[in-house]
């Protein structure tokens, strides 16, 4: 079946992690995609795994304070959302140019299928986060002329007009703004991607769009309770909108054994931190700056602790599969591009 009809992978986070490579950022003649990668895909792999269309992630962060938002020079913005963007899309864009023979810029179906019937995988590009147009309806219409196909409404942080499902319940749903944004995105022919918005954003923006919606990377709810997940009341919707939920490798995601680990992690923190910060209160200054500087990750002025960014965004080079060692779930080099992809239900390997 799949030698004749596309398989279309939803999501893949593999230019955030050209950018982000620690030896060689932003390098894509050092980062080939000919031989096996150091992340989770290559060509190899995608040819043994059949994809026939790849959305590429043009991922940034949503958190304002990210170190990707550093200042670049005396005039530019802060956070920068709308230079990182750029940055994603064309990094996006020169990665599939390297590759003519293999991969091809898509932006309709038809391009798609015209790829398909050359032996290249049609490459489309989908924006994770809708902080990226910064409340700006005339910013999305230049990102879709940039070439972006799907808009994931918002990523981990709580929006201006839409709610993420790892943050504040600020609007419960869609503001009028929200729904404005989804019209146009419908008006242009732009995907509406509803993985990690919460299940009243999921509803109301099915109230709204005319068209078929996406969660390129969600699995169900009932099945794994976890936030980022659809529920059964939101899924009983989507065959009569026309959309898909691309149920992903991330493995909290779809397996309660490993989701509860994280879940027993979570809390271990949790109680480290209060338990630092009750000593930082009693303690000397000279102390107080002793202790910081043991905190795991990084040295912090506060008690508030954040994840890392590679913490929030771990797993999400591609598909997503862990192994076990030394008692914790760590990324493994995926075999989702090999077609050995499978859901293991019996819990972590």
């Amino acid at each position: 079946m799949l030698r004749t009809t596309p398989l279309v992978d939803g999501h893949n986070d593999l230019p955030w992690r050209i950018r982000e490579d620690t030896l060689h950022s932003n390098d894509l003649e050092a980062y080939s995609l000919t031989v096996r990668a150091p992340g989770m895909t290559d060509l190899p792999r995608m040819k043994q795994g059949m994809v026939g269309a790849q959305f590429w992630s043009v991922y940034e962060p949503g958190e304002p304070d990210a170190s990707t938002y550093k200042r670049n020079g005396k005039v530019t913005g802060t956070p920068g959302y709308a230079r990182v963007q750029l940055e994603q899309i064309e990094l996006a864009k020169r990665m599939i140019a390297k590759y003519p023979r293999d991969l091809v810029l898509a932006t309709t179906e038809a391009d798609v299928r015209k790829a398909f019937r050359e032996g290249r995988i049609g490459s489309l590009l989908g924006m994770e986060g809708g902080h990226a147009i910064e409340n700006s309806l005339e910013a999305l219409r230049a990102y879709y002329d940039l070439g972006a196909r799907y808009m994931t409404l918002t990523h981990n942080v709580t929006l201006d007009w839409a709610d993420a499902a790892l943050d504040s319940a600020v609007h419960h749903g869609l503001t009028p703004f929200g729904r404005e944004v989804v019209r146009e995105m419908n008006r242009m022919g732009m995907l509406v991607d509803l993985a990690h918005v919460s299940p009243a954003v999921m509803s109301n923006a099915l109230d709204v769009s005319e068209a078929p919606v996406i969660f390129s990377h969600s699995a169900s709810r009932e099945l794994v309770n976890h936030p980022r997940n659809v529920p059964d009341s939101i899924l009983r919707r989507v065959p009569k909108n026309g959309g898909v939920v691309m149920v992903p490798f991330v493995v909290s995601f779809v397996n309660r054994a490993v989701k509860a680990y994280e879940d027993s992690l979570a809390a271990e923190e949790k109680v480290l931190k209060a338990r630092t910060c009750r000593l930082e209160a009693t303690a000397s200054a000279p102390r107080r700056n002793a202790l910081r500087r043991r905190r795991p990750h990084r040295a912090r002025t506060s008690c508030r602790w954040r994840r890392s960014r590679r913490h929030r965004k771990r797993s999400r080079w591609h598909h997503h599969h862990y192994r076990r060692t030394r008692g914790r779930f760590e990324v493994s080099d995926a075999a989702g591009r090999a077609g050995e992809a499978r859901l293991d239900r019996s819990g972590p390997s």
